[in-house]
């Protein structure tokens, strides 16, 4: 999924609603945001174990810059990366898959 994809999805969200990476039986806090330009220009989203997890409004805040529009959204994940195709809303929380 492209930035600017995410970010017509995410506009109209409560700006308090928290962004997780879901996996197989634990929900992941997201944390950092950093484009990459080698070897392939990305956007990647950082998880961590700790409790904050960043909010609609600093999605909106972060990503809403025009060099970000075309790249692509990775999750990075123990060390692995994955590509985000989306998100669903569960208990005002939405789990990016």
């Amino acid at each position: 999924m492209l930035v600017i994809d995410f970010l017509q999805l995410i506009a109209d969200l409560r700006k308090k609603t928290t962004f997780y990476y879901r996996t197989d039986d634990q929900n992941w806090p997201l944390l950092f945001i950093q484009p990459e330009t080698q070897p392939e220009q990305q956007l990647v989203l950082t998880t961590t174990t700790g409790t904050k997890t960043l909010q609609q409004w600093e999605l909106l805040f972060l990503l809403n810059q025009p060099a970000y529009y075309q790249l692509p959204i990775f999750v990075s994940h123990q060390g692995q990366e994955q590509p985000v195709f989306g998100f669903r809303m569960v208990n005002q929380q939405a789990w990016l898959h």
